[in-house]
């Protein structure tokens, strides 16, 4: 899900567009903005009105996203629910890519995983350490190395 994050989103379409094909993304564009059309083309664009006044919105956003989610998995083996800001990356002492990493595990009936749930961190930017931004053309990685618990 994305409200305007225009930078954010293209760099997350970018990441996971060149892994999984945009085909097989799904983006939830809050405020019906027409510019995530134009930054995500040919990703599947799901636009709902933004609408302040909702009571809990943070928990009945989730509830929707998941339940989207689960009807998804009727026809995919696996999905991965985020927000914008939120990069799912394997590590790379482990392996290459996130797509080769959930490839190790056998997908059939009997013995696939039921969940898989990544370790959630924020990038915690440290100008002195890290004084480059993290730009388009960069791994996480390579730019962020200090990472605290995932707040809410």
């Amino acid at each position: 899900m994305v409200y305007r994050g225009y930078f954010i989103l293209e760099r997350w379409y970018n990441d996971c567009a060149g892994m999984l094909g945009p085909e097989n993304l799904y983006i939830f564009s809050r405020g019906l903005d027409p510019r995530h059309d134009a930054i995500a083309k040919g990703a599947n664009v799901i636009h709902i009105p933004r609408n302040e006044t909702k009571f809990r919105f943070e928990r009945r956003r989730w509830n929707m996203m998941s339940q989207f989610v689960s009807g998804m998995l009727t026809n995919y083996n696996s999905m991965i629910l985020s927000d914008m800001d939120e990069f799912v990356v394997a590590d790379p002492e482990v392996s290459p890519n996130l797509v080769d990493h959930l490839q190790t595990y056998i997908w059939d009936a009997d013995t696939a995983p039921v969940n898989i749930a990544p370790l959630c961190l924020d990038p915690i930017h440290s100008p002195r350490d890290e004084p480059h931004s993290i730009g388009a053309s960069h791994t996480i990685l390579s730019r962020r190395r200090t990472f605290g618990p995932k707040r809410r």
